[in-house]
Parts: C-alpha cells; sequence; structure tokens
C-alpha cells in the first residue's frame, strides 16, 4: 500500500463510523465531488463518499483511494448541502446521516449505477419445427411467447414455475435478455375530476415558481387531494419530479388508487416494508429520472430526485414524520430545507395544522389557502357528548353510546369505535393484593391478550403466559382492568350478534395484503362494525360510515406532555372526519368524564382553528414552543448509578454556562429493555443559541461519557414518552 506524500488529501464519509469524514491520499485520478469510492478502513474494504479536498501543508502518511466507483458524483452540491445541513441541525455525525441516504445495496462496491434491469424472455428461432416431447406447461409457455416476449416477472405469476422454465432453456425453446427496468401501466381510462370554485381558487394561488410554502389547511372531506393532483399534474407538464410524502404506509393504498386513476404517470413508492432488492430499484429509477412522481412515508425524502420540482406532504402534523430511533430527525423539517436549497415550493396538507405551522400560517411566513367546505357532503357533523360519570359501561361501552349505535345499525349504516389501545385490557390486576402484574423489563404493566393467552409488553415486546395465580399473594383473582381493541370487539360481537366486527390494529393486520383486504370489506359493506386505532383515524374515505365512537379521549388531559392537548384535538377532528364524507349525515359520539372541559367544548363547539388560538395564549404564557425552542438530551445505560451519575455531570456543566435546563430527572419510563434513562430538557429563547448550547454539550459528551453508556441529542422534541 502506498502511504507516500499525497498530491491531494481527499475527505471521505464511510457510512455508520459515527465520524464526519476520514483523510485519504489521492497521487493521480481525482474522484469527483460527491462520487463513491472504495477505502481500506480498519482492515476493511468499505464505501465511502467523497466531501472535499485540500492541499497537504506538510508530509501526511495517509492510506490512498482503492478504487474510484462512480464516473459521475452520487450526490451533487446540492444534495451535500443539504445533508451537511442535516448534520449540523441534529448534531449527528455526517456520516451517520449518510447511511440514510443510500440503500443497502449502494454501500456496496459491487453496486452499479446503471439502470436497473429486468429479464424477459422470448422463442428461440423455428422452435415450431423442433420435434420435441414437451409438457403441457411447457407449451403453454411457447404459446405465450408466440405472440410477444414476455418479463420473467410476469411468466412467474401465470403459475410457471422455474423448474419449467429451466426446463424449456435445456431443451433450447427459449432465449433469455435484458432491457431497463420500467413500471407497467394497466391501460386505463383516466378519470377527468373538475376542481370546485373553493378548490380551484387554492390552486390559482399557489405560486411553483420559488421556494415558498403553502398550508392548505382543509377540512376532513373538503378535497385537498384534488387539489394536490392538480399541482402534480403542472409539475410533471414543466418535466419536473413531485415527492409527495404521507404518514404511514396504510394510507397509501387508497391513496395509490386514486393517484392512478388520475394520472398517465407510473408511481414509484418508497416506504419501510420494500426488500433490500424493490429499494434499490427504486432507488435507481428515482436516480436516473425514470420515477417521475414518488409516494413515500418518512424515508422517501432521501429519494435522489435530480429534477425534483414540487414537495407535498399530507397530514403535515402527523407525529409519524418524526423519527424516534437512530438519527432523529424531522422529515418534515429536513425535506422543507431540502425544497428551500433547490428553490422549489412545498405544500402542507391537513385539517389540524401543528401549533408552530399555525403560527407560521398567521404571521405570513406560510401562505395559508382554506378549504371550509366539504366536497361531497353539505352536512355537518353532529356532535354528541355522553358524561360517563354515573353511567353503566360495559366494556368501555356506555348505555347511552350503545343506543346510539343501535340506531345508526338499523338504518345499514357502519359505525367506526376508535380506541388507541390494543390488547385486551391494559393490565392483568389483582382484587386481593391490589398489584398489577408489571414487565420485567420494563417500568411498565404487561397488556392483557386474551386470544393469544399472553401478556405482552407494548414496549419491549416481553411476553408470558396469562398466570392463573397473582404472583405475589398466589390469589386467583385475577381481573383485566381498562379495555383495549380486542375487549371492544369481542363485547359488539355478543350485544349486535347479528353484525359483522372487523377489528383495526397490528395485531391483526401485520402487512400490506391484510391492510388492502381489510380496507376493501369496509368499502365493500362486509363489516358493519370497525373497532380500530389510530390505523384509521385519518386518510381514508368510508362512503357508508356515518358514526364515529371514540372511546377514552380522557387520558390525554393527564399526560405530562404540554403537546398532548394539542395531539388530542388532532386525533379528535381526523377520526371524526371519517364519518358523514358522502351522502349520509356524519355523527361523532365522545365519550368522556369531562364534559364541561373548556377545551373540549371549544374544540367541539367552535372548531380546530379556536381550539389551537386558546392553545396559543396557554403555550405564550409559559414560553413554550413555538415561543421557544426544546431539546432533550438522554444518557442510558444497564447501570442506574452510573447513568444518573453522570447525567448529573452533564447538568452542572450545563449550568455554569447559564442554560436554562430542566432535569436531571428519569424518562417517563425509567427502566425500558433492562435499560436505564434519564434526560434533560433544554430551553431557549432563541433556535441559534439552542444550537450553540448544543454543539458544546455534544463535545462534552463525546469526550466524557463512558463509553458503557450510550447517548442522544433530540431537537425539537415531539413526544417525550418514548
Amino acid at each position: 500500500m502506498d502511504n507516500s506524500n499525497p498530491n491531494l488529501i481527499c475527505k471521505v464519509s464511510i457510512p455508520h463510523t459515527y465520524a464526519k469524514a476520514y483523510d485519504y491520499a489521492v497521487h493521480e485520478d481525482k474522484p469527483p465531488m460527491g462520487s463513491r469510492v472504495l477505502v481500506s478502513f480498519r482492515h476493511q474494504e468499505l464505501m465511502g463518499v467523497v466531501l472535499d479536498y485540500e492541499r497537504p501543508e506538510k508530509k501526511h502518511e495517509l492510506k490512498p483511494i482503492l478504487k474510484i466507483l462512480d464516473e459521475k458524483p452520487v450526490l451533487d452540491d446540492k444534495d451535500l448541502s443539504w445533508l451537511k445541513w442535516m448534520s449540523q441541525y441534529y448534531h449527528t455525525p455526517f456520516s451517520e446521516i449518510l447511511g440514510l441516504a443510500f440503500p443497502k445495496a449502494l454501500k456496496s462496491a459491487d453496486f452499479s449505477l446503471q439502470r436497473p434491469q429486468e429479464i424477459w424472455l422470448a422463442l428461440q428461432t423455428d422452435v415450431q419445427h423442433l420435434d420435441l416431447k414437451r409438457t403441457k406447461k411447457i407449451n403453454t409457455l411457447l404459446e405465450l411467447l408466440e405472440k410477444n416476449p414476455l418479463r420473467l416477472s410476469e411468466v412467474k405469476t401465470l403459475g410457471l414455475t422455474k423448474k419449467f422454465i429451466e426446463k424449456a432453456f435445456e431443451m433450447n425453446l427459449i432465449r433469455s435478455f435484458t432491457k431497463d427496468l420500467e413500471q407497467i401501466l394497466p391501460s386505463r381510462s383516466l378519470e377527468d375530476i373538475q376542481l370546485n370554485t373553493e378548490q380551484q381558487k387554492a390552486f390559482d394561488q399557489m405560486d411553483f415558481s420559488k421556494f415558498s410554502v403553502c398550508l392548505l389547511q382543509g377540512v376532513t372531506g373538503s378535497g385537498k387531494t384534488e387539489v394536490y393532483i392538480e399541482a402534480i399534474k403542472k409539475i410533471l407538464q414543466k418535466g419536473q419530479q413531485v415527492l409527495y410524502l404521507v404518514p404511514e404506509i396504510s394510507l397509501t393504498p387508497g391513496l395509490l388508487q386514486r393517484l392512478e386513476s388520475r394520472l398517465s404517470t407510473p408511481l414509484t413508492v418508497f416506504h419501510s416494508q420494500l426488500t433490500d432488492k424493490q429499494r434499490s430499484n427504486h432507488w435507481l429509477s428515482a436516480y436516473h429520472g425514470q420515477a417521475q412522481l414518488v409516494v413515500g412515508t418518512r424515508s422517501a425524502i432521501f429519494s435522489p430526485l435530480r429534477n425534483l420540482g414540487l414537495v407535498i406532504i399530507d397530514e403535515e402534523h402527523d407525529a409519524s414524520f418524526k423519527q424516534l430511533e437512530g438519527v432523529r430527525y424531522s422529515a418534515k423539517d429536513a425535506v422543507m430545507m431540502r425544497a428551500k436549497i433547490l428553490d422549489i415550493p412545498v405544500i402542507l396538507g391537513t385539517a389540524t395544522p401543528t401549533l408552530e405551522t399555525f403560527q407560521h400560517a398567521q404571521q405570513a411566513r406560510y401562505q395559508l389557502l382554506k378549504l371550509n367546505q366539504k366536497a361531497l357532503n353539505q352536512m355537518p357533523l353532529h356532535y354528541q357528548i355522553v358524561d360517563m360519570r354515573r353511567q353503566k359501561i360495559q366494556h368501555g361501552l356506555a348505555d347511552e353510546t350503545l343506543n346510539i349505535m343501535k340506531q345508526h345499525l338499523e338504518k345499514k349504516q357502519q359505525v367506526l369505535i376508535f380506541i388507541n389501545r390494543r390488547g385486551y385490557a391494559p393490565l392483568l390486576f389483582c382484587h386481593d393484593c391490589g398489584s398489577s402484574i408489571e414487565c420485567r423489563r420494563c417500568d411498565a404493566n404487561l397488556t392483557v391478550h386474551r386470544s393469544k393467552y399472553q401478556l405482552v409488553c407494548h414496549h419491549c415486546g416481553w411476553s408470558q403466559k396469562t398466570p392463573s395465580q397473582c404472583p405475589k399473594c398466589f390469589s386467583d383473582q385475577l381481573i383485566p382492568l381498562g379495555v383495549g381493541t380486542e375487549q371492544v370487539a369481542d363485547f359488539l360481537k355478543s350485544h349486535f350478534p347479528q353484525e359483522t366486527v372487523l377489528r383495526f390494529d397490528r395485531d391483526v393486520i401485520k402487512n400490506k395484503t391484510q391492510l388492502e383486504e381489510g380496507l376493501q370489506k369496509i368499502l365493500k359493506q362486509q363489516a358493519q362494525l370497525i373497532v380500530a386505532t389510530q390505523m384509521l383515524a385519518k386518510g381514508h374515505h368510508f362512503p357508508h360510515l356515518s358514526l364515529v365512537v371514540v372511546l377514552d379521549g380522557d387520558s390525554s388531559f393527564y399526560q405530562a406532555d404540554f403537546r398532548a392537548l394539542e395531539r388530542l384535538g388532532q386525533m379528535l377532528t381526523q377520526v371524526s372526519g371519517r364519518a358523514g364524507r358522502a351522502d349520509i349525515p356524519g355523527e361523532v359520539c365522545i365519550q368522556t368524564h369531562l364534559p364541561q372541559h373548556p377545551l373540549l367544548l371549544t374544540l367541539i363547539q367552535k372548531g380546530y382553528e379556536p381550539f389551537l388560538q386558546e392553545l396559543l395564549k396557554q403555550r405564550q404564557e409559559a414560553l413554550l414552543p413555538p415561543f421557544s425552542y426544546l431539546a432533550l438530551i438522554r444518557i442510558q445505560g444497564k447501570d442506574s448509578n452510573t447513568v444518573i451519575q453522570n447525567m448529573k455531570r452533564l447538568a452542572q456543566m450545563l449550568k455554569s454556562l447559564g442554560v436554562d435546563v430542566w432535569g436531571p430527572s428519569p424518562a417517563p419510563m425509567e427502566r425500558k429493555a433492562n435499560i436505564h434513562r434519564w434526560q434533560i430538557i433544554l430551553k431557549s429563547p432563541q433556535r441559534h443559541l439552542l444550537h450553540q448550547q448544543l454543539a458544546q454539550t455534544h463535545n462534552w459528551l463525546s469526550q466524557n461519557c463512558p463509553k458503557v453508556l450510550r447517548w442522544f441529542i433530540e431537537v425539537d422534541p415531539h413526544d417525550w414518552s418514548s
């Protein structure tokens, strides 16, 4: 290996090495900035990306770059600027951000940046003249290929297995060749839907010429998607690409069907459930400009769209846009910075904007466009508050609520029962000694799952068989306390035996196929009672659903997190919007023990915007976001004393700087998966001051925190309970 004095020093970032960049020698060929190179790193040969160059001022003994993998940059100057901003803003080494930007295959030196290829099959010439004994399936294959060559993937879907295809090759009946991968567009006539007056007015006011942020605030059912589609058409006609973000994969099936019925452009989908092969193919399609419209969840922000012209963020308020493991970033904030660097517009769409977004719109930093009317049904929702006090309750449902549900069912209409808690009951309680059965690894109760005869921890996954006796006093008087989706669904099956009950939570909906099947059952009215978590709370259109019942909304009033009430307002508004979306009136039944709570009454009687105004007053009085800026610092490890000692040392250092420090204190769940967790909250009136303090914090932790501990910094934390 040549370690002699280099002509040039190359700064190379290697994914997942928890560093910004390492120095390597360049002697002859200079790799392009943003290209991939192969380098030697700790006795391995790894892929890295060239970030910068510098001239050596003195002799350096450096390892050379082993191989230049790309003739052209994988990341251009604007890509690098954006990723560097993410590294700085989230106080995370660039190598960790780079690890997010590339699919797994791209981190291999063997991966080619050529357009993705697919295998096609065709007949050999003069096959019909070969006198061979052929099976029925091989004859079927030849008959198919007689008309036109076919993709190998298409042939396999016709029931012709690998065995028969290989046999045809052995008999010299068929041949194969490769072509650039192309998305198959089914032949169909496109729907042509005209915008209504309100939608057209909103679309006409949008500026697509430069970077701007438009908040499209429309009531549920107002047709925000129709406005998005017109914006997409406009950008595609200019030959540019569009990135369309949704918070959850559960929203994509119906959305994709809608987009495919309106647009002639094939869609490329990015989400966490893609295989490595699918992910790399989609990445290459975007990189080479074949993907004109990318629809995806949080990770889609890293799609290598070379000619991006518009970013759409649907349900912009949703907490799923925040990454809570590894690099803790906000996909919404990060992609808005990407749009700013590219000088392209952003559309934020929601019925329930976050307080920060709402404040920006009020201050004219964002353009505010409103859709106040439902597109298909002009009838307002009827809200019914059910006072749970002194009422008979059956498995979480009041008699008054059951009577309301019965009225809707008698009209052959569907009812959605919303409870954001899966399982049968949140805890198993001993009637004799008063104890509950807790997780061995977490500071949390185990959730009862009756159908599995198990107690399960929803935080770490630990499970055990449901005991017949209390482990403390050996009593057999064990009682499930509280309700979850499983218990509510079981009760409704017995209470309304003539109706079909469908349960919709992560215990029964585990993959895309089950999701699509469940949604089709609702649309085809094959289920009248739907018990669901937040999987169905937003973005879905169920034309036959007339009643939404909300169970256990009161818990948000007792949470320590200051954002809990904001999330409650969003949840109630979103789930209420599933009722009465077509030509039937909608009703919302909210069970509560706090029927006179002023914020609840404001939300129901006046609407979401007055509700936000009340919350803004409270936040301003308390100097909480959006009137200040926060960051969370957490230290965690197996030994609680070591964690606490180091957190106290950090707090002393920060307080000596005059920083506004909350803590140190245990995390809301101090022990999770046998890891003890303590935290500090930093608060600052100005964003740049907060980041100065965080930079000092990062340096201190890097130099002083023992290696047996893990720590992270989360900027703009959204949920302190995780």
